[in-house]
């Protein structure tokens, strides 16, 4: 083998080489170029920044609902909602831009206050214990029933989707209730808290789903 031709072979074998080194350190750069946003993404959170309607008020109910740590976090004695919420909102932004780390100091306040969260995990925060909907123990689910019977404005059988009938008939559906009613606040506790909705949502699923829904009286 010529000179020549062992030469060109050694280049190419290089050439490949720094190519792959090349390569992979593009991709590593890839890796560590990631940032909290795109973990959390990828981790499939969802922001509260990407809501397309009632981000003003997430926000604000987000600083509502743990305000104590959250103006901790903040370092803030903001104390009126809808400030705390522009303030949240403006220290989540500045941290989904940093590059991703495990160790990152502001990963798990990120992960608390910056992403959504079920209606459950917002009854939790606000001290509300959420009825078992696989309790076979009915005594609770009872009691919130029996109150919701006695409210009937506030809380209409028409609120549950399956319910039928209405609050002044003679005849007593509660076995037949349970099931619907369980099956509903199932539903309902696992989907998103979203702050336009708490009126439609949030308000009767505390009412009907809560072990606190037995003390809510009719206002």
């Amino acid at each position: 083998m010529s000179h020549l031709v062992k030469g060109s072979l050694a280049l190419g074998t290089a050439g490949t080489a720094a190519g792959g080194f090349y390569l992979g350190k593009e991709l590593l750069g890839e890796k560590e170029s990631k940032t909290i946003r795109q973990y959390l993404s990828d981790s499939g959170f969802q922001l509260i920044s990407d809501l397309k309607e009632g981000e003003k008020e997430q926000w604000t109910e987000e600083f509502k609902s743990d305000k104590s740590k959250i103006k901790q976090l903040l370092g803030t004695s903001e104390d009126e909602d809808a400030k705390g919420g522009e303030l949240l909102k403006g220290w989540c932004e500045a941290r989904l831009k940093q590059g991703y780390s495990e160790t990152n100091k502001d990963l798990d306040g990120v992960k608390n206050y910056c992403v959504m969260r079920t209606v459950a995990s917002q009854l939790l925060r606000a001290g509300k214990k959420v009825l078992n909907p696989e309790d076979t123990n009915n005594t609770k689910w009872e009691a919130t029933y029996n109150k919701r019977k006695s409210t009937t404005t506030l809380s209409p059988k028409s609120q549950i989707a399956g319910l039928t009938g209405s609050w002044s008939d003679s005849q007593d559906t509660k076995n037949n209730d349970l099931p619907i009613i369980k099956s509903w606040c199932k539903s309902k506790t696992s989907g998103l808290f979203l702050a336009k909705d708490k009126d439609s949502v949030y308000t009767p699923v505390e009412n009907w789903c809560t072990e606190d829904g037995a003390k809510v009286e009719a206002q």
